[in-house]
């Protein structure tokens, strides 16, 4: 099993400061507060990782909210691709920082980060089991629930870890590591096995292979969307955390997170430029299972007062994102899931009103001065026949349909055109005025 499987799917770092000043602390908390982070590389202008900073994890931590690892240490904290999961999870769990960065240089386009919440990936339970069946074909006998038992209770320090560092007690917090450490020893000596070879599948969210189904807003929204917490009495805090996440990860449109009883809801998208200008930007919300439908409907209703549409997803339990927030803008309609289940729309449409037509006894009809039969026609060809006279589609839903067709195969398949958002939604409309009206004859 790889290490990518226990470290994070995206490496979210924020620019040193390089002084730490009050004012640039509290824009490292914002940002670390907004995206439930243990800690937080911060890069320079080259990407190098030249500091990490973590929170504290129990009352014996230093006083301040935050802890800076200098340059000196963060060597210390890099593990190359060709270590263990084992190796990690004991520097994790027995280190004084209490994070592992995994790949081959300190770098934001390098390497991965491991922190005590990573422990909790049900991959570390995976990891563990095969290393218990590791140790039965090594002809030790272990306790076949040893490994679920240790997974229990990591992802029980984990929990612990995440509440304030003033409610955890530091000899509480130094036992159960022990304990744990002292459980591993029996699954660290059996060295490399069968577990360490075994190749991940992987972790991160998968784009479905389904085209047979309309796409979701959960497999359609980047997941999870990044931010900074909301600090109305600070404000040059806020917009300072929102520059150094934007430089340091290239993101342009961040949330706004507000404190609501401590979970963290989006109030407000701002859009960075690359001059750092920053742009308030409206938004929608959306639930998980919420078809492509609504949301082209949803994108489509902030224009033309937005050119850049936003929805804001809110994450389930069922749907695998809970306590999440997914972001989905028009370039996310870009998903393979989207784009093939337009093109099966289009194709079935073409299909049913063909067979509409033949059956109406229109076998066959004038085109440009030519007989030519309905069969051999193009969706573009069959909505200019006449269809029966109380069969009607607005010349501007007739258009949606052949615009939206023509620059999805012609362009955007090539990725050199633009999606047309309002045309996409109209052309919704036209389907479904169609079908009711051909069921209805």
């Amino acid at each position: 099993m790889q290490l990518d499987s226990i470290s994070s799917p995206t490496l979210v770092c924020a620019m040193d400061p390089v002084q730490f000043g009050e004012r640039e602390k509290e824009s490292i908390i914002s940002i670390m507060k907004a995206n439930d982070f243990d800690a937080i590389p911060l890069i320079d202008d080259r990407g190098a990782i030249t500091k990490v900073v973590r929170r504290r994890f129990h009352d014996g931590d230093p006083a301040p909210e935050i802890f800076v690892i200098g340059p000196d240490e963060v060597g210390e904290l890099l593990f190359d691709e060709d270590s263990t999961i084992m190796e990690v999870l004991t520097f994790v769990l027995s280190s004084e920082h209490h994070v592992a960065l995994v790949g081959g240089r300190a770098h934001r386009d390098h390497c991965r980060i491991v922190t005590l919440s990573s422990l909790s990936n049900p991959s570390v339970r995976s990891y563990l089991d095969h290393k218990v069946a590791d140790a039965s074909n090594s002809r030790k006998t272990l306790d076949a629930h040893l490994g679920r038992q240790i997974f229990d209770q990591i992802s029980s320090q984990a929990s612990l870890a995440s509440d304030p560092a003033s409610e955890v007690s530091d000899k509480e917090f130094t036992s159960n590591a022990a304990r744990i450490l002292i459980g591993l020893q029996p699954l660290k000596n059996i060295g490399r096995g069968e577990a360490d070879a075994k190749v991940l599948q992987g972790n991160s969210h998968a784009t479905s292979e389904k085209v047979k189904e309309e796409p979701m807003a959960s497999e359609i929204a980047i997941w999870p969307m990044w931010g900074v917490m909301e600090d109305r009495r600070n404000p040059e805090i806020q917009d300072n955390a929102l520059r150094s996440i934007s430089k340091a990860n290239d993101f342009t449109n961040i949330a706004i997170f507000r404190d609501h009883g401590g979970a963290t809801r989006p109030v407000e998208v701002n859009s960075i430029g690359k001059n750092g200008i920053i742009q308030k930007l409206k938004f929608k919300h959306q639930e998980e299972n919420n078809n492509l439908r609504l949301i082209i409907r949803r994108l489509t209703e902030q224009l033309p007062k937005q050119s850049e549409p936003i929805v804001i997803v809110k994450g389930t339990e069922q749907g695998g994102h809970d306590g999440q927030w997914g972001i989905i803008t028009i370039d996310e309609l870009r998903n393979p899931s989207v784009l093939d289940y337009m093109m099966r729309k289009f194709a079935i449409l073409e299909k049913d009103i063909k067979s509409y037509l033949i059956s109406s006894g229109l076998k066959s009809s004038e085109l440009r001065g030519e007989e030519k039969e309905v069969s051999r026609m193009s969706l573009g060809q069959l909505l200019s026949v006449p269809l029966k006279a109380n069969i009607k589609l607005s010349r501007d839903l007739k258009q949606a349909i052949i615009d939206s067709r023509t620059t999805l195969v012609h362009e955007i398949y090539a990725d050199s055109g633009n999606i047309d958002i309002a045309s996409w939604h109209l052309s919704f409309e036209a389907e479904e005025s169609l079908r009711k009206q051909m069921k209805s004859n």
